[in-house]
């Protein structure tokens, strides 16, 4: 997906024609496939955003909300001079991690070591005859992986008193008997 977009991004800086892009960005957010995309030149200037509230209160750059956007992650493909797709763990501002500090520690040490963040960013260079011109950026929740630990969590402790349930009524019928 990264790859795609960062072709489309590429023809469509050529062409100064963004309209292509704003759409596909749409279409992936209303599939529910990321929460946000954003394509953004190496200057910190916005070019096209999947949430055109967001971009209007952006003002055309990205440095503008220093505290929902780190600009040296979104940029890394730039700074580093890479075609390659970086993955980085990443803080949303607007989403809570729907554990408590005790339950954040267990679930990290047993089962799944990232739940420290919210999210991730995927960011992939676009670059114009060699040249790294900007990065579109993929921003994704993990309230996926949120609610599926939530949900076993809910089946262990289910299955958990069916387990001491049903202790009990053997232990009852074998020292009645």
């Amino acid at each position: 997906l990264a790859e795609a977009f960062a072709s489309v991004a590429e023809l469509s800086y050529k062409t100064k024609k963004y309209n292509s892009l704003k759409t596909l960005f749409h279409e992936k957010i209303e599939q529910n496939t990321i929460d946000e995309a954003f394509f953004v030149l190496s200057d910190g200037k916005l070019i096209v955003h999947s949430n055109t509230t967001v971009e209007k209160g952006l003002m055309g750059n990205i440095a503008n909300d220093e505290m929902s956007y780190n600009i040296d992650l979104i940029l890394q493909p730039v700074t580093k001079k890479s075609s390659e797709l970086f993955i980085s763990a990443y803080n949303i501002i607007d989403k809570k991690i729907p554990f408590s500090r005790e339950e954040k520690e267990y679930i990290q040490k047993y089962y799944y070591k990232e739940i420290n963040t919210s999210g991730w960013l995927f960011t992939r260079g676009v670059f114009l005859k060699g040249k790294p011109v900007g990065a579109v950026n993929f921003i994704i929740s993990k309230d996926r992986i949120f609610n599926s630990i939530k949900d076993h969590i809910i089946k262990a402790k289910f299955a958990a008193f069916a387990a001491i349930c049903v202790s009990f009524t053997v232990s009852l019928i074998i020292s009645l008997i």
